[in-house]
């Protein structure tokens, strides 16, 4: 957890300084070719992560270790393969500067380099991730003064790029040397590639494949659609607003990793306390996302200003907008935990499948009329589309619709409770106001 929120604070803090030396022309062709990148990037993973911890948990021989290590390693290297050769055949054919299309190529070639997570998956079901974090750190940390050092050399954009693919190389050259160290060679010599183990791990790893690129593809889709019918400079005002927006999504994540163990004990346990405990769950999620999206919603114009200078102003009104989608984001977030409660998670699926179809439907109309702000909306109405309303008309999930809606209505006697509204309403039932 320390990572991941070093790696959000981190990121901002030199996205910041980035966008401010580049301009919204130059951050918008980066941002466009890490989110083009991005969509295709997902694919190397397959969705192994939780499998391949699943197994290494379950089994203590060391030989089906090694077989598992060995599968997940190579299966990630063919994917890697077949999603660089699938993104770089799509993206000759995108209507984007030639600088565009580099920049993806070079982005791209990091995906050669991320089948060293598997190493990562190893310590965690280890429960010694410190190992890992330390290597991650340390590269994030390297990251850091390396794209500072680039600002302040005046480096042309396509540097930016290169800097991205060394990233990924050096983490990569770290997660070894922490194998290697704590493990020996002779245990890395040991990974082998067996047909079965591999059949069996995307067998089961397929769902998590097809939720997370349909998750990856409702963050990154909106900013390659603007490209392709706006300009560079839409995409790097619309990318600020976003950045801004999306850095609070770890917030859900967190918490429901912390709970959700005990949500499961009480499902096994006592299906009345397992209801409550998710009622409270959701309860919670849209209370935090109010704490965040009304002061920035509010604050919108002063935070892009005082981040990023006036040459992103714009930023502000979509800010204003794109913001309450995290409201949608959170809820989603805890409903997932449902889904996998209720081994559902096809289901889940869909929605998802359903809310990124609705959102790149409506950009289609939307964004050649009112432009990024459009964006904005379609993004909203999104997120609620498949994060709520579209639980209402299944009747597998309709339960969980009016637990949803229970929380939603929790939020608004917040609000009440919290705003003008209360104190007034006092006063006119005490003959003393309007």
């Amino acid at each position: 957890m320390t990572e991941r929120l070093l790696k959000v604070i981190i990121g901002l803090v030199i996205g910041i300084y980035i966008a401010r030396y580049l301009g919204p022309v130059q951050f918008g062709k980066l941002s466009y070719a890490v989110s083009f990148t991005g969509l295709f990037m997902i694919l190397t993973a397959l969705g192994l992560d939780n499998i391949v911890i699943r197994e290494l948990v379950r089994y203590h021989s060391q030989a089906v270790i090694a077989e598992v290590l060995g599968a997940s390693f190579f299966l990630r290297i063919i994917a890697s393969i077949f999603a660089f050769l699938l993104m770089a055949s799509v993206a000759v054919f995108m209507p984007v500067g030639h600088d565009e299309t580099l920049m993806i190529l070079i982005i791209g070639a990091s995906f050669f380099f991320l089948s060293a997570n598997i190493i990562v998956l190893y310590f965690q079901a280890r429960v010694e991730a410190k190992f890992t974090v330390y290597a991650q750190v340390l590269q994030i940390i390297c990251s850091a003064i390396i794209k500072i050092i680039l600002v302040q050399i005046k480096a042309p954009l396509v540097f930016f790029a290169w800097a991205l693919l060394f990233d990924s190389l050096v983490l990569a050259i770290l997660l070894f040397c922490v194998y290697l160290k704590r493990e020996g060679f002779a245990s890395f010599r040991a990974w082998n590639f067996r047909r079965s183990k591999a059949r069996m791990l995307l067998r089961d790893s397929w769902p998590l494949l097809v939720a997370g690129f349909t998750v990856t593809a409702y963050m990154k889709v909106d900013q390659i659609m603007i490209r392709q019918m706006l300009d560079p400079g839409a995409v790097g005002i619309y990318a600020v607003a976003v950045r801004i927006s999306e850095v609070w999504y770890f917030v859900p994540v967190v918490i429901t990793t912390s709970v959700f163990p005990a949500i499961i004990r009480a499902r096994r346990n006592d299906l009345g306390v397992y209801t409550k405990r998710l009622q409270q769950l959701f309860n919670l999620m849209p209370v935090l996302a109010l704490c965040i999206a009304l002061p920035v919603s509010f604050l919108s114009a002063d935070i892009v200003e005082i981040l990023f200078g006036t040459q992103f102003g714009e930023a502000g009104s979509v800010l204003a907008i794109h913001v309450w989608a995290c409201i949608f984001v959170f809820l989603q977030d805890a409903a997932w935990r449902w889904y996998v409660a209720e081994n559902k998670q096809v289901i889940g699926i869909r929605w998802l499948l359903i809310g990124l179809l609705s959102n790149v439907v409506l950009n289609y109309f939307v964004i050649p009329r009112w432009g990024i702000l459009g964006a904005a909306w379609t993004t909203l109405i999104a997120r609620g589309l498949a994060g709520y309303l579209g639980h209402m008309f299944s009747g597998e999930t309709r339960s969980l619709f009016w637990m949803l809606t229970r929380s939603l209505l929790f939020l608004d006697v917040i609000i009440f409770f919290t705003s003008g509204r209360f104190s007034n309403s006092c006063k006119v039932l005490l003959g003393t106001g309007k």
